[in-house]
């Protein structure tokens, strides 16, 4: 195939394209033809500078994105830590509502029981808990995570004081109950939603010695000798005790009341 023809530049004579032209000399290729490695320096500092220009805009929304909004800058201003220490007797606790989220040491105050929380495996605990202490027992619990909405339940004739060194003071709610009226009962089997409003109650010994159980007793509930006499064998209250729609409640040899929990 031959060569397209075009004029010189110089002189005007017929001549293949890009050649040199026979008549004048001049060479007639073009400026990037001539100069191959200029034509790709520039494509290559073109093409970064472009690169550059989209990689400075991808850090930046990223790093944009790694900075706390103002809502979130804002709830980091609001959390106010403080020291915070409180006694729980027999019952079920939950963390940011019955008392502040924080890391706490646990000590026995008296009598015996178990102690554990709903995360046991994550930071939480197992344990059989006294004072005096013995040789099935502990007095002492250091470094208990109590994250929000663990529940820290405690059983038996324990009372146990629960302190932390800074404690989630800012973000604790009050317990929501639909429940309004308290109840009295005395031995007997009762159905939650059946014999009396299902919902979350402290139960209260009245009269008499005897136990108390829930069908839900791994799981919210309790199973306790309760009476009115300091025997310290028997507890006369236990808080917070889960008595949702189902749930069996058996009483034996005491009477007692059910009060709304707050």
């Amino acid at each position: 195939m031959k060569n397209k023809l075009k004029k010189c530049k110089a002189c005007g004579a017929e001549v293949a394209k890009g050649a040199i032209c026979p008549s004048c000399g001049k060479d007639n290729k073009n400026f990037f033809s001539k100069h191959k490695i200029i034509t790709g320096i520039l494509i290559l500092a073109i093409l970064t500078a472009i690169g550059g220009s989209l990689g400075g805009e991808e850090d930046a929304i990223q790093k944009s994105s790694q900075l706390p909004s103002s809502n979130e800058s804002a709830q980091i201003n609001d959390i106010q830590l403080e020291e915070y220490s409180t006694e729980l007797t027999a019952g079920h606790y939950i963390a940011g509502i019955d008392f502040p989220v924080g890391t706490y040491t646990l000590t026995a105050v008296k009598g015996s029981g178990n102690v554990y929380s709903s995360n046991m495996f994550g930071g939480g605990l197992n344990e059989v808990m006294g004072k005096p202490e013995d040789d099935f027992s502990i007095g002492e619990f250091k470094n208990a995570k109590l994250e929000k909405n663990v529940i820290l339940s405690v059983s038996s004739s324990l009372i146990l004081n629960i302190s932390s060194d800074a404690a989630n003071v800012s973000e604790i709610s009050d317990r929501v109950s639909d429940v309004e009226q308290a109840i009295e009962l005395q031995s007997g089997n009762y159905i939650a939603g059946t014999d009396f409003t299902a919902g979350t109650y402290n139960i209260v010994a009245t009269k008499g010695s005897g136990n108390v159980s829930t069908s839900n007793m791994f799981d919210g509930g309790l199973n306790e000798i309760m009476g009115i006499a300091a025997d310290g064998f028997s507890i006369k209250e236990f808080k917070n005790a889960d008595l949702s729609e189902g749930v069996e409640l058996s009483i034996s040899g005491v009477s007692v009341r059910l009060e709304p929990s707050k």
